[in-house]
């Protein structure tokens, strides 16, 4: 079993890129891991995570997310499936880099949280999933904050809180450090839909 990890940061495409792999890969083989909102007690709801984001303190939003993240690699490491494919939207590397740039833009800091520890424990149960199971990371790379405006909802363009974050978020993303121990590949985000796909589906075949 291949575990595919999707990275980027907001509105280059991830959710968008799975949808189609899961379409081209054949579908007897492939699953979506469960979104990484269910793995957040206080988020009972997709809708209900902008909220979350914006009224708790940003010290507890990035060991929140990163807690959640941590559980949801153990489970892929639990995981005992027939399926070849487990597409992974929201990688441990965009989490962690999401986590960073909350603590650097949310306007309820909050006391000095335990975020680093946990990133640091979130490193190591990847590589650790990396060494058992055969895992890829797909990049959405965008190179300007521009590329990805024209993506977001006109909502997302007035909230200038949410359009801080997503500055911060790809400074951090870019300035990643973050080791994962899976095989890599790189797409523009920008580039032709079809072409993004047919890269990744071929990259997953090799992995496998």
């Amino acid at each position: 079993m291949v575990v595919v990890f999707v990275e980027g940061v907001d509105g280059t495409g991830k959710t968008t890129l799975i949808n189609h792999l899961v379409q081209q890969l054949p579908t007897h083989a492939t699953i979506t891991a469960p979104p990484l909102w269910t793995y957040l007690p206080a988020v009972p709801t997709p809708d209900a995570f902008r909220t979350w984001v914006t009224t708790t303190p940003a010290a507890a939003v990035a060991a929140d997310l990163l807690t959640a993240q941590h559980a949801r690699i153990n489970a892929l490491q639990r995981l005992s499936s027939p399926h070849e494919v487990v597409l992974v939207d929201r990688g441990p590397r965009t989490v962690a880099a999401s986590a960073r740039a909350h603590l650097a833009t949310n306007s309820q800091p909050g006391p000095p949280g335990a975020a680093d520890e946990l990133a640091v424990e979130l490193g190591t149960a990847v590589r650790r999933l990396t060494a058992t199971r055969p895992c890829l990371s797909i990049e959405l790379a965008t190179t300007t904050y521009d590329e990805i405006m024209d993506r977001l909802t006109d909502h997302e363009r007035r909230d200038a809180a949410y359009l801080r974050y997503l500055h911060t978020f790809l400074r951090e993303f870019r300035a990643d450090t973050f080791p994962t121990g899976a095989a890599q590949l790189v797409l523009a985000a920008d580039a032709e839909l079809g072409e993004t796909v047919a890269a990744a589906a071929a990259a997953i075949q090799d992995v496998k």
